[in-house]
């Protein structure tokens, strides 16, 4: 009888002990499923914490280039800022136009239509490439900048 009171004992705790064990499986497996929604989460909010780093980065550059931009109209003079404007105003609206029509008037492609006004500048009037790229890289970056990109009207 009391081997049998034992075993009984003995059966009762193990099987407490496989039931405690199931509830411990189910337990941890919900936490699992929970933890991986927040890893979800989390690479989701990492994927936008870099996407607006590379934002960050850009608008740094910009802001970079607008202030050259400034100090070079500011320390050069604006007068002499829109008399270039003035002078070689064909030239910067025939480029930027075929740009536009060519879908290419992108902040990207801004070297590329820098090189093409000051080609087409200097073809005309043979003036020196480093001025005219220097104005013509502040003159861009106001346009691409200050203007609607579908607005060519002052073209």
């Amino acid at each position: 009888m009391l081997k049998f009171l034992w075993q009984l004992l003995f059966s009762t705790w193990i099987i407490d002990g496989i039931e405690t064990l199931r509830k411990n499986v189910k337990r941890t497996e919900e936490d699992y499923n929970d933890l991986s929604k927040e890893v979800e989460k989390f690479n989701g909010t990492f994927e936008e914490i870099r996407r607006l780093n590379g934002e960050i980065e850009e608008l740094t550059k910009i802001e970079q280039q607008l202030k050259a931009a400034g100090m070079f109209i500011h320390v050069m003079g604006k007068d002499a800022y829109h008399e270039y404007i003035e002078q070689h105003k064909t030239s910067i609206a025939k480029i930027i136009k075929a740009h536009y029509e060519k879908n290419t008037l992108t902040w990207e492609n801004r070297d590329i239509i820098i090189q093409d006004i000051v080609e087409d500048i200097e073809k005309v009037n043979g003036s020196q490439s480093s001025e005219i790229e220097q104005y013509t890289d502040t003159v861009l970056i106001h346009f691409l900048l200050y203007n609607k990109r579908d607005d060519l009207s002052d073209l």
